[in-house]
């Protein structure tokens, strides 16, 4: 592993960690973003590089103030957080993805948030998809096997108003009023550092998907409160690396549930329903993956 790192300043505030894989030109833009932010806060970017072939390498090594890791394709999400983490020293981190766009408004406020509340273990804001609508993963419910079948099945889609199971994302709240809710996406989390050391990072058996969710269930398992912030908003522009790996991105996301159900809730169910979970899993995920094949085969289309 390489690594280039700029000298280390004193009383870092925030340390931003990126994992980047192919997207050297959304990077590029929310290091811009990030470089706006730095004049005003006292922060340190750690990127890492998982294998990038389009020039993202040499895009870091020219901006000689962050500290530039460089991985590989085979490094997850998890593990190139973590590996990241370790080179961490500011008292807050935040957990970025490359395809987000920040500002200095969006920082302060939440770091003013978790620094008023020490309850509080984790926060995010709302996330602006690129049409202007919200990305419905910005504040969401921790699954339920229902929930997780209905959103799956996009059932919900077909029933509008009626409800049989807790939703699988966060609709009701005040748009300036912070709220206390089960996990936030980790597209941006940010989170009090030494709450994310008594976590020890991110679990690494999720290689992508479900690591956040999992980070946020254990937060609050710790005692502390996960919150989001819909008045404070984030540019993000969602599936720009793991449309690449398609095929990957699909089975990974069918295993993390599967590692989420077992780690979670399987000890809560009996022996009967944790069977049928795992085998709904795995036929959706074939399921998937087949129709996916099939659009690219005879359409073209992801």
């Amino acid at each position: 592993m390489e690594m280039v790192a700029p000298m280390i300043k004193p009383n870092i505030k925030l340390s931003v960690l990126i994992v980047s894989f192919n997207v050297c030109d959304l990077l590029r833009d929310c290091l811009d973003s990030l470089s706006i932010c730095a004049d005003h806060i006292s922060m340190e970017v750690i990127v890492i590089d998982n294998g990038s072939d389009d020039g993202t390498w040499q895009m870091l090594l020219d901006r000689p103030e962050i500290v530039t890791l460089r991985g590989s394709v085979d490094l997850g999400f998890s593990s190139a957080n973590n590996l990241a983490f370790g080179h961490a020293s500011g008292d807050y981190t935040l957990i970025l993805n490359p395809d987000t766009i920040v500002s200095v408004s969006a920082i302060s406020r939440l770091l003013n948030r978790l620094s008023e509340d020490a309850q509080i273990g984790m926060i995010g804001p709302k996330l602006i998809l690129s049409d202007g609508s919200m990305d419905s993963s910005s504040a969401r419910n921790i699954p339920s096997p229902l929930s997780a079948l209905l959103h799956l099945t996009a059932l919900p889609k077909w029933m509008p108003g009626v409800t049989i199971a807790k939703s699988y994302h966060v609709r009701d709240y005040e748009d300036n009023q912070p709220l206390e809710v089960e996990a936030i996406s980790g597209a941006f989390m940010m989170i009090p550092t030494q709450v994310l050391r008594d976590m020890n990072g991110f679990d690494e058996l999720f290689w992508m998907y479900g690591e956040d969710l999992d980070l946020a269930c254990r937060v609050r398992e710790g005692g502390w409160k996960v919150v989001f912030d819909p008045s404070v908003e984030v540019e993000h522009i969602k599936r720009a690396s793991s449309g690449q790996r398609w095929l990957k991105a699909n089975y990974e996301f069918y295993r993390s549930m599967a590692i989420f159900y077992r780690k979670h809730l399987a000890a809560s169910k009996p022996k009967f329903m944790n069977v049928w979970v795992y085998v709904a899993i795995v036929f959706f995920g074939v399921l998937k993956m087949l129709v996916q094949c099939v659009k690219r085969i005879r359409f073209g289309v992801n």
